[in-house]
């Protein structure tokens, strides 16, 4: 009996017991053995037995378990009693016997030496009795069976001994001889020479034996024994019985479903594996061959092996643990790996062997599929090739059954224009001129299949459309012999074959009027040279009729001999041949598959003589063989008369032609040199060589971006010179442009490499500052900049000062767009100047004033266009050559009722930004139309308006529709209007451009560049581009009589409208001079205050009176 299972029995029986553990400490104890020790009872467990005796006794007792082993291995062994002090106890020795007890031992303590049974008190003669009624009472109540017996007879039992054995109550059982409980005599004898010697010596006894009930069923118990008095045998000896029959009978059937299941995996056809933990603890041997495992070298091994990658296999356990979770199966296919690396394709299904317990093992059914996969995926590809060659063929191709489509190709359906699957079940009528008649052919082509033999038509059918087209047909039977099995049509598309062979007939017919009907002398000739046919020009122009030309050779009849005999020299000099016939002369480049063209002279039948200009080709069969030669000859009379008087005029054009190659290759090296100096202006300033705005816009955004990503800071300064304006005033342009020049200079000297200066006009430059680490640099620059620009400027004999107002922000805490960082500089550049000039601000939030005025701006122009506010003013423009009026171009101003008369600097950015310009445009366009239309109506010739188109305009896809819905409600041709478009406007997205553009001049508008010059055009869009006029800016015109750098802008301009066929329009003409320095460079038109502010229609007309009076023209 285990010592934790003897502890109920241990605690209510008064004699001293306690029971230890295979480490010896305590398991159990009762209130007696409590007492020798002086504890109290169930305060001792858990401690090694050592702590209760003294050191000597303890070393006895642990040399007395060690020889019984520990722990003990033989259950019942009784020990010699010991004499032993108990630490605590009595000062006498008490007698302790030690008993194994299987993995510990039992303790019994009897009286100390030297005490007789005259010694017990009454007290204690009572206490054991009634611990006897108490032991009696837990051994009636046991649930295992305990006999004693004595000289071979059962004395007394238990009722679990009686209900083990059968027997009704213990009564029954006591008396009986102890063989009774056995199989038979034999196993009596046999236990009682197993068991006797054991007792006999003290030790108890274990085992396991099949037991005799008495109706003489078998009944298997575990049987522990041991005598009263080892020492006294005849004494008796207890017998405990524990009936495990059912665990028995559940062992030997889970031993033959082992066996079973053994023979199942040994000899299955599919490869079976148990994994636990995710390793695999056993397989059969198809699924060692399957994997190439040797044996059971992959017992222990993880079943992450069987897998290609670590990814598929936490696929297929993301599946499968759901599943197998819940006890239901996981199957899948998929590919696995051999131990060489070998894939399989393999049917995979898992069970778990215990659904309650999942963790306690899978059971893994695996098929080697990959025959069958491989022979699948060559099926599956030779579909594939199958339908890639039928939907690719240049054929359709159907199959046909009781004459309705029940496949067809990819090719077939687009032929008749259907999509995929829609011809399946339609008729083969489909498509039929006529049904009926096509009917009847099917009939016909029924019969001919039945009898073996294909079937092919050419028809016209029609798509589904209506288009009709040209089909070859050929049909075949499957199977002739059975009609049902169907037939196999092809679908030729023969359309181009039979227009082809139209053609041809048409050609030839053409050919043949040819012929007859041209001027040039046409023959054709076999291979010996003997004319085969001549047209009507060689009989009118030779006077031979066709007869007598039929059968005689060219060189025969009419060619000229002399003429023979010198291309004879000339042809044997270039070929290297001998010509002895004169036919041979003739045909000789010919023969060697030239095409020879000379000039020759023939002979007319009243013996004069004419040239010709004559080829001489061959004729081919359609093998690529000669079957003779074609002359063409060409009356050349008149043109060696021409080319004689030619040849006199030729050598006076020489010289005249040499002079003028020179001139225009000085030309096109100017254009050159002029196309290379508009792109560099198109990006740098044309004063101080700086970058532009456009320039800036490029390297600023690279430098945000570039800071984005590494962390960095970009510093942006805005710098404008003070009182600038006052110098230019005063002084001239030419001072304020040298002053530019110096501060550009001074800027550029104090930065880095990489940073970046720009001069946007006027006195306004941006500096950008990329990679920054901290503000502090940026700062520090600008007080070196503030410090070199206000230092005094030699110009002439003056010295100018110019001190700078700089404007400073940083990305990105003041703004992470170009567009924001510049707007917030500028804002910054203001409050410098506000704080008195030559100063250094950087921006922060509250300088946002200008922020607040321009939204402000934009809600006065939402109400403006509400209340049409809008109006046209008109500034004319004029011809150079006669002073005459050329047109008029459009203005919008804004009647602001509080701030009077607004120009479109004011407003117009920001009606483009806010999207408004479109509403305010057509507001001035239309009343501008209304008023063409009422100064037509007085007899007032204005010949065209010129209308200024925003970018934002010019990409609207309704601009076309809403132009010409003004147009016709006023009245007016699209011819009378000129649409404006800036440079850069047009530049953007070339190809929509000038698509657009194309429209455009298609509905009848003129169109103009505007500011050209200001942009970076691509000469290769603007030679498409079906524009009439290029209008130079004004601020080339400005300078241009003082700045040789705007001069030849202006005059490169002018000679590229030349080249392009284009008008020139100059903007900004303020004084004479310049009027005349444009006349002078060949510009068409000027525009600008010299001739008239822009003024309202009531006003326009007198200053184009006042022009007239004053060029002399009424």
């Amino acid at each position: 009996m285990l010592p934790t299972r003897m502890a109920p029995f241990i605690e209510v029986v008064d004699s001293p017991l306690c029971a230890l553990d295979g480490d010896g400490r305590v398991v159990a104890l009762n209130r007696g053995f409590a007492d020798l020790l002086g504890i109290r009872a169930g305060q001792g467990r858990a401690q090694p037995i050592d702590h209760f005796l003294s050191a000597d006794d303890a070393l006895v007792l642990r040399q007395r378990l060690a020889n019984a082993g520990s722990p003990p291995t033989a259950p019942g062994t009784a020990s010699p009693t010991l004499a032993l002090r108990l630490r605590g106890g009595a000062a006498e020795r008490t007698a302790i016997e030690v008993i194994a007890t299987g993995d510990g031992w039992l303790l019994a303590a009897r009286a100390p030496a030297g005490a007789g049974p005259g010694s017990r008190s009454a007290d204690r003669l009572e206490r054991d009795d009634r611990s006897l009624h108490e032991l009696t009472a837990i051994v009636d109540n046991a649930f295992i069976g305990i006999l004693f017996s004595r000289n071979r007879v059962i004395e007394r039992c238990n009722r679990r001994a009686a209900e083990i054995f059968g027997f009704g109550s213990p009564d029954e059982l006591a008396g009986q001889p102890g063989s009774t409980v056995y199989l038979d005599a034999a196993a009596y004898e046999r236990a009682g020479r197993e068991v006797g010697p054991l007792l006999a010596a003290g030790q108890s006894y274990t085992g396991e034996w099949p037991m005799r009930r008495i109706d003489g069923s078998t009944v298997w118990c575990t049987v522990y024994a041991r005598a009263v008095d080892p020492q006294h045998t005849d004494r008796g000896t207890v017998w405990i019985f524990d009936d495990i029959s059912e665990a028995r009978r559940t062992q030997e059937t889970l031993q033959r479903t082992l066996h079973e299941l053994d023979a199942i995996m040994s000899n299955a056809s599919v490869g079976v594996l148990i994994t636990r933990n995710r390793s695999m603890v056993r397989y059969n041997r198809q699924f060692a061959d399957m994997f190439g495992f040797d044996g059971d070298s992959g017992f222990g091994q993880p079943a992450r092996l069987l897998y290609r990658s670590d990814t598929e296999y936490a696929q297929v356990g993301a599946v499968a643990g759901p599943l197998l979770g819940t006890g239901r199966p996981f199957r899948q296919e998929l590919w696995m790996q051999r131990q060489d690396g070998q894939q399989l394709w393999v049917n995979l299904i898992g069970y778990v062997e215990d659904p309650q317990s999942p963790t306690e093992g899978t059971i893994w059914i695996l098929e080697d599929r990959t025959a069958f996969r491989r022979a699948e995926d060559a099926l599956r590809r030779a579909h594939d090739q199958q339908r890639l060659i039928l939907d690719h063929s240049v054929v359709g191709i159907a199959f046909v059954q009781d004459h309705a489509f029940q496949h067809c190709n990819r090719r077939l359906e687009e032929l008749y224009g259907y999509g995929p699957g829609e011809m399946a079940g339609q008729p083969t009528t489909l498509g039929a001129l006529s049904p009926r008649v096509q009917t009847a052919a099917l009939e016909r082509a029924d019969a001919m299949m039945a009898r073996g033999q294909t079937w092919a038509s050419e028809e016209i059918h029609r798509r589904r459309d209506g288009e009709p087209f040209w089909v070859r047909i050929t049909g075949r039977a499957i199977d002739p012999a059975r009609p049902a099995a169907g037939s196999i049509w092809n679908y030729e598309d023969i359309t181009d074959r039979k227009l082809a062979e139209e053609s041809l007939r048409e050609s030839e017919m053409l050919q043949r009027a040819i012929l007859e009907s041209a001027n040039l002398m046409i023959l054709a000739t076999d291979r010996a040279g003997g004319i085969v046919t001549a047209n009507p020009a060689v009989c009118q122009t030779l006077g031979w009729s066709a007869d007598e030309l039929v059968g005689r050779t060219p060189t025969e009849l009419f060619v000229d001999p002399g003429s023979v005999d010198e291309q004879r020299r000339l042809i044997e000099e270039e070929l290297g041949l001998a010509c002895p016939d004169a036919m041979d002369v003739l045909v000789s480049h010919a023969r060697l598959g030239r095409v020879d063209e000379r000039t020759w002279r023939f002979r007319r039948r009243d013996g004069t003589t004419l040239p010709v200009q004559l080829s001489v080709s061959t004729l081919l069969h359609s093998q690529s063989q000669v079957k003779g030669y074609l002359l063409v000859a060409a009356d050349i009379t008149l043109r060696v008369k021409a080319e004689r008087a030619l040849q006199r005029s030729h050598e006076q054009l020489e010289a005249r032609v040499r002079q003028r190659t020179a001139e225009l290759e000085a030309e096109m090296s100017e254009r050159r040199r002029a196309e290379q100096r508009l792109r560099y202006l198109a990006h740098h300033d044309g004063l101080t060589g700086l970058p532009n705005r456009a320039l800036l816009r490029q390297r600023l955004d690279e430098a945000l971006q570039s800071a984005a990503q590494r962390g960095l800071l970009v510093g942006v300064m805005f710098v404008d010179l003070d009182r600038f304006k006052t110098i230019n005033d005063s002084l001239g342009h030419h001072a304020g442009d040298a002053l530019l020049k110096v501060v550009a200079q001074r800027i550029a000297a104090e930065l880095r490499a990489g940073d970046t200066v720009a001069r946007l006009g006027g006195d306004e430059f941006v500096v950008v500052l990329p990679g920054l680490d901290r503000p502090g640099h940026a700062e520090h620059v600008a007080a070196k900049l503030r410090d070199a620009l206000q230092a005094a400027v030699t110009v002439g004999s003056q010295e100018l000062f110019a001190t700078p107002s700089i404007g400073l922000c940083f990305f990105p805490h003041d703004g992470t767009t170009a567009d924001h960082l510049l707007r917030n500089a500028d804002t910054a550049m203001y409050a410098a100047k506000a704080a008195g000039r030559n100063t250094v601000r950087r921006f922060d939030a509250g300088m946002t004033e200008a922020a607040e005025q321009h939204f402000q701006i934009e809600g006065a122009l939402r109400r403006a266009v509400q209340r049409r506010e809008f109006e046209p003013y008109f500034q004319p423009w004029y011809h150079l050559g006669n002073g005459d009026l050329a047109g008029m171009e459009v203005l919008a101003r804004w009647r602001h009722p509080e701030r009077g008369l607004l120009a479109p600097a004011r407003f117009i950015p920001i009606a483009e930004e806010s999207g408004l310009i479109a509403p305010i445009g057509e507001q001035v366009l239309r009343a501008a139309c209304e008023q063409l239309r009422c100064w037509d109506t007085a007899g007032t010739c204005v010949p065209l308006l010129a209308v200024n188109l925003s970018p934002w305009q010019f990409r609207d896809p309704r601009l076309l529709d809403l132009l010409r819905g003004i147009l016709d409600d006023a009245g007016v041709d699209a011819t009378r209007i000129e649409l404006e478009i800036t440079e850069s406007a047009l530049m953007q997205d070339g190809e929509h451009t000038l698509a657009t553009l194309g429209r455009m001049k298609d509905a009848g508008f003129s169109l103009a560049v505007d500011d050209f010059g200001t942009g970076y055009s691509s000469l290769a869009y603007l030679k498409r581009f079906p524009v009439d006029k290029l209008k130079i800016d004004r601020s080339f015109v400005i300078d241009m009589t003082h700045d040789p750098d705007d001069a030849a802008i202006v005059g490169t301009i002018i000679a590229l409208a030349r080249v392009l066929r284009l008008q020139v329009v100059a903007e900004g003409v303020e004084t004479a001079a310049q009027r005349d320095a444009l006349r002078a460079a060949g510009c068409d038109c000027a525009q600008g205050y010299l001739y008239a502010a822009p003024l309202p229609a009531s006003q326009a007309l007198g200053g184009v009176a006042q022009q007239r009076a004053a060029s002399g023209r009424h």
